[in-house]
């Protein structure tokens, strides 16, 4: 066997009490004393340290945890309703001057209290007997009836059947479809900021003009809203003209069918408007040639 006759290097970590057990005494890591000392074996644990000291590759200063990001939420836009005014008129209740909205009977003071008022009203418990529904005049099990603590039956008025029927079609006007389109238009499209917006009154001025009409297919445009599922392609939508203009504004809105709308969005509007245009001029030239030749469909 041979032995290894190799001496060690001076001031290396060989015995404790050496100057490495010094230095290590002070609580230093394994990195720092081969920084000032260019030598030692790397990769061991030295001897005397007594707070554990890691080797080189083992340091725990090289792994760094990284930084925890939090999100925070962003704030909610605060929705106004735009297309109702208040009015500054005479109030018979309280004898002064009031705001009231356009269609408003009664001031905005006057509805903030019976607001508050409705808040303590008595809660009715729920009957269990059977009720005449108010729209189709029919008696019916109490089940067939919302509940409702206001009334003193504790239940609504209508029953269930009618009040789905009542929520399909009381959207259904061609009021309810304008402000609509024209509430969505004002941010879409990543316009936060409301750039070049369009007016309520311009939309139903733009419509009147179109004749109630599709501006490129020509048909007879609906107020139908339907559902997200089963909804009318004939349903009026408003639409840009120009896709790289902010706004609908300037003359940059027209009303489509939601089939034209669907399909203009892969072509410009030049283009989805001329095929509409050919297509009519085909349909035009074949009814003339029925008619010369006497050929009835």
């Amino acid at each position: 066997m041979l032995k290894n006759t190799q001496k060690p290097r001076p001031g290396g970590p060989t015995r404790a009490g050496g100057p490495t057990s010094e230095r290590m005494s002070e609580g230093c890591t394994f990195r720092e004393y081969l920084n000032e000392n260019s030598h030692g074996p790397p990769g061991r644990h030295p001897e005397g340290c007594p707070k554990g000291c890691l080797s080189d590759y083992d340091s725990k200063d090289e792994k760094e945890t990284p930084p925890i990001i939090v999100k925070k939420k962003a704030p909610k836009d605060s929705w106004t309703n735009r297309t109702t005014k208040l009015i500054e008129k005479y109030c018979n209740i309280h004898q002064q001057i009031c705001k009231f909205s356009q269609r408003g009977q009664l001031c905005k003071l006057t509805r903030q209290q019976q607001y508050a008022q409705n808040k303590n009203k008595k809660i009715y418990s729920p009957t269990k007997l059977s009720l005449l529904c108010r729209s189709c005049k029919q008696m019916k099990v109490y089940s067939f009836f919302y509940l409702n603590p206001l009334n003193k039956s504790g239940r609504t008025s209508i029953c269930k059947p009618c009040k789905k029927n009542y929520d399909k079609t009381r959207n259904n006007t061609w009021e309810v479809l304008i402000r609509t389109c024209y509430r969505s238009s004002l941010r879409a499209h990543g316009n936060k900021l409301e750039k070049n917006p369009i007016t309520l009154e311009q939309c139903k001025k733009l419509l009147e003009m179109q004749l109630y009409k599709c501006a490129h297919c020509l048909c007879d445009l609906s107020c139908k809203q339907g559902t997200a599922g089963n909804y009318s392609y004939t349903r009026a939508s408003l639409d840009r003209i120009d896709t790289t203009i902010t706004g609908y504004g300037n003359g940059n809105a027209q009303w489509l069918c939601v089939s034209c709308n669907k399909g203009k969005c892969t072509m410009p509007d030049q283009i989805h408007k001329e095929k509409f245009s050919n297509l009519r001029d085909r349909i035009n030239y074949l009814e003339e040639l029925l008619k010369e030749h006497n050929i009835s469909t």
